[in-house]
């Protein structure tokens, strides 16, 4: 087979392995869809604890959890999502950011994160997390 017809069946196999993945929702980012979904993805990743209570963004992209040992926090990552204990200075800083909330994490390997979060949860959401961050 000639190079370039080769390229050719190449690139439009890549193409519409991409447009299958995306045309069936494997592309989609998670979102949650009550505080009772929440609650399963935070008690997949801490089997050991008891979720007492969801704080959801109105995006369904993030939650605050307080769990019987603590609290946490969770947001969705493309179609996953993360869970992060909070425990005190796990957090380097919470600032502003034009979609939400920028959070730096006291952590290499997920320096921070943008939450979507509303101008009304902005400032509740500050003042919960300001609890975290390393003085």
């Amino acid at each position: 087979m000639p190079l370039d017809v080769l390229f050719v069946v190449v690139v439009l196999g890549v193409a519409g392995v991409v447009w299958l993945v995306h045309s069936t929702g494997g592309s989609a980012v998670r979102r949650f869809t009550d505080d009772a979904d929440a609650a399963r993805v935070w008690s997949f990743d801490h089997p050991s604890e008891q979720v007492e209570t969801v704080i959801l963004s109105k995006a369904g992209k993030a939650a605050l959890i307080e769990t019987d040992r603590g609290s946490g926090l969770l947001w969705s990552f493309e179609a996953d999502a993360v869970s992060y204990p909070l425990l005190p200075a796990s957090l380097r800083a919470v600032s502003e950011h034009p979609r939400g909330l920028r959070v730096e994490l006291a952590e290499f390997h997920t320096p921070a994160t943008v939450l979507e979060l509303t101008g009304a949860e902005v400032a509740a959401w500050t003042a919960y997390l300001s609890r975290f961050v390393r003085r």
